[in-house]
């Protein structure tokens, strides 16, 4: 077995124990409900909390619509809806936001982003962009968020 630490903002420590080579998923199944406790602790401490649609329900439980999928743009209340439910558990966020992702195929997807601020949603509609590797995308995404909330666009 192989020791895991994770240190939350707050300066608790969680160690996991996994095999050695063990995968994402054999390091979650059965342990949803404690990894759900670790992930909402460091959430209750964020001011900005950004991910998909899956990220939120499978680390906070929080509902949101079908994870990817086609029609996004038909989906946009049902995000909103979802980012509603997300600031009612974590009141102190000030910035919400979610990933728009629509795959037409391997590599053209769709790519657009969902942010709330302080009560008010902005919208960067789906945009076609060639995808050569598609891991990163959602960094790329949160980074530019990031970016544009320090610059106080």
């Amino acid at each position: 077995m192989a020791k895991y630490e994770i240190t939350g903002p707050d300066g608790s420590r969680y160690e996991v124990d996994a095999p050695e080579g063990a995968t994402e998923a054999d390091v979650v199944k059965g342990r949803e409900e404690e990894l759900t406790a670790a992930f909402d602790e460091i959430a209750k401490n964020c001011d900005i909390l950004y991910g998909n649609e899956e990220d939120f329900q499978l680390c906070l439980g929080i509902e949101g619509p079908e994870a990817g999928g086609e029609s996004i743009d038909d989906k946009i209340e049902d995000f909103k809806a979802m980012i509603g439910r997300i600031k009612d558990a974590y009141p102190q966020a000030h910035w919400i936001g979610t990933s728009l992702r629509e795959v037409v195929s391997a590599n053209h997807h769709k790519w657009g982003i969902l942010l709330w601020n302080d009560g008010e949603f902005y919208l960067a509609p789906l945009r076609d962009i060639d995808v050569l590797d598609r891991i990163g995308g959602g960094d790329g995404s949160v980074g530019g968020v990031l970016y544009g909330i320090i610059k106080g666009w």
